[in-house]
């Protein structure tokens, strides 16, 4: 062997030749990345790529972040990194159009200045001044007169929270795609419902604006559309109607036009919307089908009836003493990866996690429809249709239960109607024209009325999306709301959010940022611990409804031996005290049955947990130590042939 390789000069020469295959493989590698997570979560999706090629103009982005003041705090410092590395990426795809800015807006400087005329929000790190800055800006940028660079349209995150890091991709390729789209899709609102807030009359306070109408505000651009509407603006994308319920016939008309001229609807309708507002203690909040156009789409609501299902329903809670109950009403899809209650194939719900509904109506395709009824959400086959007058004087969920007999059938929450339709209206509507405009102001002469026909009589294809519900609309069945130094923060805990601007994004004809809001959360549920909870509970509610049985029947039995006289201390007969006593046993041996079914759930999720313990803490070595044995074994092998 050639001992020169081990001299002092032979080593200098392959420590200098290693050093600089690290230089090289560094510097010709450095935007490389192997994304090993289950979702890919550090790989930009091709939404965002799409967004990125499709910028016809130069982009700016101005990422704050105040690097000098956060020496002490390590985690907000390695997020601040993890988000400039996102951003290079962005630059990196974007052939040149994006560019990147890095800024540390010390205390009292002008980037400070600058940062604040943007709007974004300096949290205060101490007494001294301070302030932590951790926000984004994008802005087109183009040539002034003078040939100096100019930002346009500036669009700003004022502060990137640190629990948000699911939505970090979707956030920034919403901004990037916001600046470089000044002119967005025009959204026609037409609801009965106060979405934009309003004044509650129950409790004397203003409302606050429904967040997920504020989220749209980002995306698009919202024309709010009076209920008595005669036509349909034609600059309208996209047509949204909530709980439309009373329109008149000139309003109806309008809406049927609208879609047969190739307009795209979304329609929420409800057999009990819990947010609609009676205008007096004495009035009840009716529910709306639009059955009208429904029929003439090919679709049958159900009418005056709920969806109750016992598979999805969510857990509630009644007091702080009682245990949580299940509310048939109240559900929570959840896309298992196995079943189709969220439906896998359709752009708007493939990749949702969950989505909530409250006392939401069924949705059919009529037999003899023309149109393609395409489900995106339904509920499981442990469902049944129940009265929606039952929920006006519901004060116990449970109640709920009696009567309650799956039928082995999967409803229709939500789905898709496409293909050929014909109007509504084929004998048009009559209408009452004015009098006094023509100058007849007699009470006495009756009013003249006409025949108003519709101009379009069908339509070869029509795209619309029923929603049986307005409920998943509302903050309260997707949404905490949290207000951080006077800006408020949601944090979404379902993808309602989701599915409602993915059927924009769809029918607005822009669909790139749909697969990356659809990354929003990664958490993955227990199945095999709910369904043990769900089958404790099941027993559980069993020996409750035995107990207060047995209850009923003592007390009866003690009212009937109980002696007559009033005003008089009632003294118990032996017979009297022994069906006390032994009430008062079974009682305590129904308690402790209660106690043994909760033992056994949680030893059962115990030992659950400690076998995906070991699994995760010896099967992987175990696994990966007879591999490298094998390896061993099988490098042995070949030396000894040689």
């Amino acid at each position: 062997m050639n001992s020169k390789l081990f001299s002092r000069t032979g080593l200098l020469v392959l420590a200098a030749v290693f050093m600089l295959l690290v230089i090289s493989i560094q510097w010709l590698f450095s935007n490389a990345r192997v994304d090993l997570t289950e979702n890919r979560l550090y790989t930009i999706s091709e939404g965002t790529q799409n967004i990125m090629s499709k910028l016809d103009q130069p982009v700016v982005l101005k990422f704050y972040f105040s690097r000098k003041e956060t020496e002490g705090l390590p985690a907000v410092r390695d997020y601040a990194k993890r988000v400039q590395e996102l951003l290079e990426e962005y630059v990196a795809v974007s052939d040149g159009k994006l560019s990147l800015e890095v800024i540390d807006p010390i205390a009292f400087s002008e980037d400070e200045d600058e940062a604040t005329t943007y709007g974004l929000q300096g949290v205060p790190l101490n007494a001294g001044g301070a302030n932590l800055y951790f926000g984004l800006v994008a802005a087109i940028q183009s040539s002034a007169e003078d040939g100096t660079k100019e930002l346009n349209n500036a669009q700003v995150i004022p502060f990137i929270q640190l629990d948000q890091e699911e939505y970090l991709e979707y956030d920034m390729s919403k901004l990037i795609y916001t600046a470089a789209n000044p002119e967005l899709p025009v959204i026609g609102l037409l609801s009965t419902l106060d979405v934009n807030g309003g004044f509650d009359f129950m409790t004397r306070q203003q409302k606050e604006p429904w967040m997920l109408f504020e989220q749209i505000k980002q995306l698009f651009s919202l024309k709010e559309l009076e209920d008595s509407v005669a036509e349909i603006p034609e600059d309208i994308d996209v047509l949204i109607l909530v709980h439309p319920k009373e329109l008149s016939d000139e309003t109806l008309l309008a809406i049927d036009q609208y879609v047969l001229k190739g307009g795209k609807l979304m329609v929420f309708v409800d057999p009990k919307a819990e947010q609609e507002q009676p205008l007096s203690p004495m009035d009840s909040a009716d529910g709306s089908d639009f059955k009208l156009l429904f029929e003439s789409w090919g679709v049958e609501p159900s009418s005056g009836q709920f969806v109750a299902d016992a598979q999805y329903s969510m857990a509630v809670n009644l007091a702080q003493s009682q245990r949580p109950v299940r509310h048939l009403a109240l559900l929570n899809l959840v896309n298992d990866g196995q079943s189709d209650v969220i439906a896998p194939d359709d752009i708007t719900t493939a990749d949702l996690e969950s989505v909530t509904f409250s006392s939401a109506l069924a949705l059919s395709p009529l037999e003899d429809a023309q149109t393609t009824f395409t489900p995106l959400l339904k509920s499981s086959a442990q469902a049944m249709l129940m009265d929606a007058n039952q929920l006006a004087t519901l004060t116990d969920p449970t109640d709920l239960y009696s009567g309650f007999e799956p039928t082995n059938t999967e409803y229709v929450l939500a789905a898709r109607v496409t293909g050929p339709a014909i109007t509504a209206f084929p004998e048009g509507i009559e209408t009452v024209s004015s009098s006094e405009s023509e100058g007849e102001t007699d009470e006495n002469v009756e009013p003249k009325t006409e025949t108003v026909m519709p101009k379009v009589t069908e339509s070869e294809s029509i795209n619309v999306i029923l929603v049986g519900d307005t409920d998943i609309l509302s903050d309260r069945l997707w949404v905490q709301v949290q207000n951080f130094f006077g800006q408020k923060i949601p944090t979404p805990w379902a993808d309602n959010a989701g599915f409602v601007i993915n059927a924009l994004d769809n029918l607005a004809g822009s669909v790139d940022l749909i697969d990356i809001r659809s990354r929003g959360r990664y958490t993955r549920p227990f199945e095999v611990v709910d369904a043990l909870k769900r089958e404790a509970e099941e027993t559980f509610r069993a020996e409750e409804e035995q107990l207060e049985l047995q209850l009923q029947e003592t007390e009866q039995r003690l009212s009937e031996l109980q002696p007559a006289g009033a005003g008089e201390e009632v003294q118990l007969t032996p017979e009297q005290q022994a069906t006390l006593e032994n009430f008062i046993q079974e009682k305590l041996d129904i308690r402790k049955r209660l106690r043994e079914v909760r033992l056994n759930l949680d030893q059962d999720i115990e030992q659950l947990g400690t076998q995906l313990k070991l699994i995760n803490i010896l099967l992987v070595p175990v696994l990966l130590t007879v591999v490298a044995f094998f390896v061993a074994l099988a490098r042995r092998k070949s030396r000894a042939r040689r």
